[in-house]
């Protein structure tokens, strides 16, 4: 999507610089994402002896969400198969994310009290999206319409 708004609104200024700035951060977060969650353990003579790893490498690992070991302490190398599958499963359908990415229906998570704070960002993006997508359809209106028709183009595709 995001190579998408880029691509589209190359004659839109307005769209394209936010586009642009918002494209190179992408990689960056997935990185620290799966930094967070996701840690190999580094190799400890190279953390002692200062081969050129990371020093705080072994910190890192220990507070990794799902692998270290004040995590859940799950297996890398077993659990990253399990998580591409979900990935897998979860993008199949993409209008229903939060379904399958659950795999519990909306009412339910939030009954139980889970996620409910994500829930309040969650459910702030269409209308947050509208009122970004009007305010920049009133910066150029002529604009707004090519990148708009581009965009629909490309979906069609």
């Amino acid at each position: 999507m995001t190579a998408a708004l880029d691509e589209t609104s190359r004659d839109f200024e307005a769209m394209n610089e936010w586009a642009k700035f918002y494209a190179t951060n992408v990689p960056d977060k997935y990185g620290q994402v799966g930094n967070l969650l996701i840690r190999g353990q580094p190799n400890v003579v190279d953390v002692l002896v200062g081969g050129g790893a990371d020093p705080v490498g072994l910190t890192l690992d220990t507070y990794a969400i799902l692998t270290g070991s004040s995590g859940f302490g799950a297996n890398g190398e077993k659990l990253r198969p399990i998580l591409l599958k979900l990935l897998n499963m979860w993008t199949n359908d993409p209008t229903n994310y939060l379904g399958n990415m659950m795999n519990v229906p909306k009412d339910k998570l939030l009954e139980a009290g889970v996620l409910t704070e994500f829930m309040k960002h969650h459910d702030m993006v269409p209308d947050y999206a509208r009122d970004v997508a009007e305010a920049l359809k009133h910066t150029d209106e002529v604009k707004f319409g090519i990148a708009e028709d581009r965009l629909k183009v490309s979906e069609l595709q």
